[in-house]
């Protein structure tokens, strides 16, 4: 058995019961909804929060997870592994990166890696995903670390939201914010760089964007001189839409594996209902 741990942010949408039946530590965060804040695990019930979320007046708040539920699991992991590495959502969306910095003191006898992957959602997943095989094939640290940055650089995100206004109330909008000023048909088309949100494009349908994306998929395949790909696909209550852009996927590439999974309420909770996101990792 390895003794390397696997640490991620639950934003990686990585399920649950996937995370615990491989022994992947998921680390929550938590919404903060109708004056309760709510921790992101098992029990968090999306299909009546993204009920809520459409008939919200005062609109939910999130927060990063707390420094304790760091430190229980940095504190667990150390007897349980020799080094520990935590891969995160990107250090200026957050707060997490420096209190696991600071937290990560108190551990003196186990080696902590933080990894900033510099993006969100299914990126973060795939990426998590493979750091575990490695950790399990016999990597030491260094080489998984070396992977996980070489990973990131064959991936990427894509959220197609219904409208910018949510984003545009976290005040974590960025250069996306470009796209405000435009129709509000449209369907704006975000990813993440340098660990900012940025716009990507816009559609004005639905099934414009999923040919955006299957097009973008496409282009980084023939960069890479590569055929297969693993990916996720999230939605925030539009299960028909995620339906329609798995069955794209599977029908226009080499998928080694498809996680169909609902969006992090995080995520949610700043894109808003009808948002959809597919992130895909180039395998070499």
């Amino acid at each position: 058995m390895s003794r390397i741990k696997i640490m991620v942010d639950s934003i990686s949408t990585i399920p649950w019961e996937t995370a615990d039946e491989l022994g992947i530590e998921l680390v929550p965060y938590y919404v903060n909804f109708e004056g309760e804040s709510i921790r992101e695990d098992p029990s968090f019930d999306l299909k009546a929060f993204y009920k809520k979320l459409r008939q919200a007046k005062d609109w939910p708040g999130t927060s990063h997870p707390a420094p304790l539920d760091i430190e229980e699991r940095f504190g667990r992991l150390s007897q349980e592994a020799d080094e520990i590495i935590y891969l995160m959502i990107p250090s200026q969306l957050t707060e997490t990166y420096n209190i696991a910095h600071q937290l990560r003191e108190k551990f003196k006898g186990v080696r902590i890696e933080l990894c900033d992957v510099g993006s969100v959602l299914g990126k973060l997943g795939l990426v998590a995903l493979e750091a575990y095989r490695l950790a399990e094939a016999g990597k030491t640290v260094d080489e998984i670390i070396d992977q996980v940055y070489s990973m990131s650089k064959r991936s990427r995100v894509f959220i197609t939201l219904e409208t910018l206004k949510y984003l545009a109330r976290t005040g974590r909008i960025g250069k996306a914010a470009a796209l405000l000023g435009t129709t509000l048909s449209i369907k704006p088309i975000i990813t993440t760089q340098e660990g900012m949100i940025v716009p990507a494009g816009k559609t004005l349908t639905h099934n414009q964007a999923i040919n955006w994306v299957l097009k973008k998929i496409k282009s980084d395949l023939d960069k890479f001189n590569a055929r297969k790909i693993k990916c996720f696909v999230n939605d925030v209550d539009n299960r028909k839409i995620s339906d329609l852009v798995r069955a794209r996927l599977e029908k226009n590439f080499q998928c080694e594996e498809v996680w169909q999974v609902e969006m992090s309420p995080l995520i949610a909770t700043a894109t808003g209902p009808g948002t959809w996101a597919v992130s895909y990792l180039i395998v070499e």
